[in-house]
């Protein structure tokens, strides 16, 4: 019998103006691991939607277990063993945990669901993952990381065969990330065989055997990790081009502070935070996943209430009702998660690009300027390299990087005097993120003062002029200069003390 599983040869896939797959070779063993990498719109989503059954392949072949698979749909998929865990999370907040892992395969009685069942299967697979997550709760009281355990928990009730894991691991803490490898390694031992996807490189060094390259479209290449010579080496391979300066931080000369706060706290969540933030810089926000970095600037924003503290802007007082309120007076957000707070999915580049700014492009209070719409459009959509059709593409269609992108350019239009990116490269290939760090420098270098939430250290300590750590709902501790190192980061993340610095 052979040892290959699945195998794609000369796999295209055509959408109107696009060849999104142009003769992708492609081969998966019994119980590997095996890496699959690429710049954001390399091609590697659309051949996992092919796989899932999502997208028909254009041409090419399909063979599973030794047989040809001509017509691949979702349910014929799941049927053979195929399952996913997307980096975009699909879960049902207004479900509970169990109901979500048992969604379409739910354990009947007599006349309706066993939910009493459901909890006591999915408590196994929780305490098989090592994990503590109260199956019976609704899905919306998760945290991002344990939403995304619920995503594994979903696919370990199934029987699978092929995993395709993107980006798992973009949104759990270090704690997860290391329960995920070890049941990565279970569930090769037991001969299940995953594709994973993912831009951190040390990631794909621990538990991959083979590494697949994509770029346009094509498949490069494909190497054994262990002769794999440095991650610069798969680098160039993703990008055809040297990657100079992965980190491009410009130096600029900041000025006076632009806005304050103090003693903000929202009871049971965060309490007493203080820092302030100056013009022309980036301020980075580092911590655990879980430790209140993104409820803090949501609060800023208008998005969540507070019990108390005060905001100052320019040196006023002020506090902010509604996002609205906060966008009229010069700030913006990106939110970390781009599907469920970020994007439009059904709308195209341009309404999701425009629809904050529409008094930017606007003749009069209700009539759009065309022209002008379509300039700006273009412009952005140059300057920031978004590899879309055109500008009426929907945007769920496109790669996460430009997805990102198009985000960045709706905040662009409306030009605001502080910005809030909040895991601005999560999920995104190295090369839109030197793009997006040369953009930081660009807003920077003209005025713009950037907070910035990071889980990624070397971003974190390369991009920031300063470090706010935070540790559960608390400042540990504020890093500027020689004192921005990972260790001292690492360490004010998980409660330990150093020096005492000033913010």
């Amino acid at each position: 019998m052979s040892n290959t599983i699945l195998k794609l040869s000369n796999i295209a896939k055509e959408f109107p103006g696009v060849r999104a797959l142009d003769n992708v070779n492609f081969e998966l063993l019994h119980g590997e691991v095996h890496a699959l990498l690429g710049e954001n719109g390399a091609g590697k989503s659309t051949m996992i939607k092919i796989l899932t059954g999502a997208h028909p392949k254009t041409s090419g072949k399909f063979v599973f277990e030794g047989k040809e698979i001509e017509n691949i749909s979702p349910d014929v998929s799941k049927k053979i063993g195929i399952n996913a865990i997307y980096q975009e999370l699909t879960v049902f907040d207004e479900l509970t945990v169990a109901q979500n892992i048992f969604m379409g395969k739910e354990i009947n009685g007599k006349v309706l669901t066993n939910d009493k069942k459901m909890n006591e299967e999915a408590k196994k697979i929780f305490d098989n993952m090592g994990i503590d997550i109260n199956p019976n709760g609704l899905v919306k009281e998760l945290s991002i990381a344990q939403k995304q355990m619920v995503e594994i928990a979903r696919v370990l009730s199934s029987e699978t065969k092929v995993l395709i894991m993107d980006e798992p691991t973009s949104s759990i803490s270090k704690k997860e990330t290391e329960i995920l490898f070890r049941l990565i390694n279970d569930l090769k031992c037991s001969g299940v065989s995953i594709i994973y996807i993912s831009h951190r490189m040390e990631e794909i060094f621990e538990i991959c055997d083979r590494i697949t390259i994509m770029r346009d479209g094509k498949t490069i290449s494909t190497l054994n990790t262990k002769e794999v010579s440095s991650e610069e080496e798969l680098v160039n391979l993703m990008i055809d081009r040297k990657l100079d300066q992965f980190f491009p931080k410009r130096d600029v000369e900041i000025k006076e502070e632009v806005m304050r706060v103090e003693d903000l706290t929202k009871n049971n969540v965060f309490n007493n935070i203080s820092f302030n933030i100056r013009k022309g810089e980036i301020f980075g926000i580092g911590g655990l996943v879980g430790s209140k970095r993104s409820e803090i600037v949501e609060a800023i924003f208008g998005l969540r209430t507070y019990d108390y503290g005060k905001i100052y802007l320019n040196n006023k007082e002020i506090k902010f009702k509604t996002p609205s309120d906060a966008i009229e007076n010069g700030l913006g957000l990106i939110t970390e998660d781009r599907k469920g707070t970020g994007l439009f999915l059904q709308m195209s580049v341009k309404e999701n690009t425009t629809m904050a700014g529409l008094k930017k492009i606007s003749k009069f209070k209700s009539v759009i300027d065309r022209k002008k719409e379509k300039e700006v459009l273009e412009k952005y959509i140059e300057a920031l390299k978004i590899k879309t059709p055109h500008m009426n593409q929907v945007i769920q269609s496109l790669s996460g990087g430009n997805q990102q992108k198009a985000i960045i350019a709706r905040w662009l239009l409306l030009q605001p005097d502080i910005l809030i990116m909040d895991e601005p490269t999560r999920g995104i290939d190295v090369n839109a993120k030197a793009e997006i760090y040369n953009l930081m420098g660009d807003l920077v270098e003209s005025g713009v003062s950037i907070i910035m939430i990071s889980s990624e250290i070397p971003e974190l300590i390369s991009m920031s002029d300063r470090i706010m750590v935070m540790r559960e709902g608390h400042i540990s501790g504020f890093l500027e200069g020689e004192e921005m190192v990972e260790n001292n980061v690492l360490k004010l993340a998980f409660g330990g003390k150093i020096n005492e610095f000033n913010n």
